[in-house]
């Protein structure tokens, strides 16, 4: 049967969960269902999508800028407030959508969770998914900790909870009685070149985020590289970390061991991912890292810090090395022993290869039919 379908998710600009959206959008169109993508704050979508689209940027009471300040706020004077009143306008425009266009399922990411009650109240017969893109102890500990309450509130009327790991799927089944597990698609289009692992770079892709990214342990990495070896980063970030980058790097004397890239379209990631002969993640925490997935289909053998993203997607290093999160020196001499032995490559290549077929979006769709 086919679904007219709303996506609600704050951004479509350039990242995992715009793109990924994106993604499962259109396939949903071509699988015939109507599914609309409703973002509060961009006017614009920069990936190419089949779905429609709807903007409500300009129709919201509150800023993004305003309501980063309300939380800062909340977080000072330990104050949990209902982000219903905290953005009570941007709710009202999501409820009056809603009321105008008859949707059959809506799709709540991340903070729109907690929008679910109203929702439910409103317009009982819609069924109400969320989808979290995060790590499920971020979201509740972190992210959404001034309005904690209201979150798991928000789980509790779910129809269903969609996570990317099963970690997380254990930890939100504590407040959401039918949470599943399903994996994000690679989204990057690629044919079947893959690495020859000859290349003295190895690849890291993300935003300069230091704190979640772990950009510090990075730096920290690329400085105790052999001679004649790099890291090469694709990704952006905003000036602040950028700044901060180049003067940790230039602190700890890595100018020539790591270098930023910036941001790259589809084939000069697929590049970015050739010409390199490891993948590394340095992040303290991920949901589902959507970039290991992608550098294991072009064949790099995985090296990354521990936690619930990498360990699901590397099978708790099954199909790649895993470190315990922070460990510089650990990380360091398991990058080195790669370094030396192009067998060990070789064997790690073969087995990103066997993994990535877990995240075919053929695969993923199917389960996707299933909730819907």
């Amino acid at each position: 049967m086919n679904k007219r379908i709303l996506i609600v998710l704050e951004a479509l600009e350039m990242g995992g969960v715009s793109r990924v959206s994106c993604v499962i959008a259109d396939e949903l169109v071509q699988n015939n269902h109507n599914v609309t993508l409703y973002s509060t704050l961009s006017n614009t979508s920069y990936y190419q999508t089949n779905a429609n689209l709807h903007f409500a940027r300009n129709k919201s009471g509150l800023s993004h800028k305003a309501r980063k300040a309300i939380t800062k706020a909340r977080s000072i004077f330990k104050i949990e407030t209902s982000p219903a009143f905290t953005n009570k306008t941007e709710l009202a425009n999501l409820l009056n959508y809603l009321e105008q266009h008859e949707f059959d399922t809506v799709i709540l990411t991340a903070r729109f969770i907690s929008y679910a009650p109203d929702i439910k109240r409103k317009f009982p017969k819609i069924k109400a998914i969320g989808w979290v893109h995060n790590n499920a102890l971020i979201y509740l500990d972190k992210y959404y900790v001034r309005s904690r309450s209201y979150f798991i509130q928000g789980l509790s009327e779910l129809d269903c909870l969609i996570g990317l790991t099963e970690s997380d799927v254990q930890t939100f089944s504590k407040y959401t009685s039918n949470a599943r597990l399903i994996y994000n698609p690679i989204t990057i289009e690629k044919n079947d070149v893959i690495s020859n692992l000859t290349a003295k770079v190895i690849s890291f892709a993300g935003r300069v985020d230091f704190p979640h990214k772990g950009i510090d342990y990075l730096i920290k990495l690329a400085s105790k590289l052999p001679s004649g070896w790099q890291i090469k980063m694709a990704g952006d970030g905003n000036p602040k970390e950028i700044k901060r980058f180049y003067t940790l790097r230039k602190k700890l004397n890595a100018e020539e061991k790591i270098s930023f890239e910036g941001k790259m379209n589809d084939t000069q990631l697929q590049n970015h991912y050739l010409n390199s002969s490891i993948y590394v993640m340095t992040s303290r925490w991920e949901g589902m890292p959507l970039v290991l997935a992608e550098a294991m289909s072009y064949g790099l053998p995985i090296v990354a810090f521990e936690q619930s993203g990498s360990s699901e997607v590397l099978a708790a290093g099954k199909y790649g090395v895993l470190i315990e999160n922070g460990n510089i020196d650990e990380i360091a001499e398991a990058i080195h022993t790669l370094i030396r032995d192009t067998e060990l490559r070789n064997h790690y290549q073969q087995l990103s290869l066997q993994r990535v077929h877990d995240f075919e979006l053929a695969r993923i769709m199917k389960r996707w039919e299933e909730v819907l």
